[in-house]
């Protein structure tokens, strides 16, 4: 088992999160992506986000999907 941790930084609300990996390194991550108005300031700024997040998972067998809140998009 190995242990990877990160933090995701928010004006609103302060998360860290601790994930226990199996030993076959597999990973599934869901983004939600907020795509209202008010998050303007938070979409602009994913692509530095994810791109930290994917040289964490560098090494791992992982698979990402992505959704919106939106259901028309």
């Amino acid at each position: 088992t190995q242990s990877v941790q990160w933090e995701v930084v928010s004006r609103a609300k302060f998360l860290s999160q601790t994930v226990l990996i199996k030993e076959d390194k597999k990973v599934d991550v869901l983004i939600v992506i907020d795509n209202s108005g008010s998050m303007n300031y938070e979409q602009k700024s994913m692509a530095s986000r994810v791109r930290n997040m994917l040289s964490i998972l560098r090494g791992f067998d992982y698979r990402i999907a992505v959704t919106t809140t939106d259901p028309n998009t």
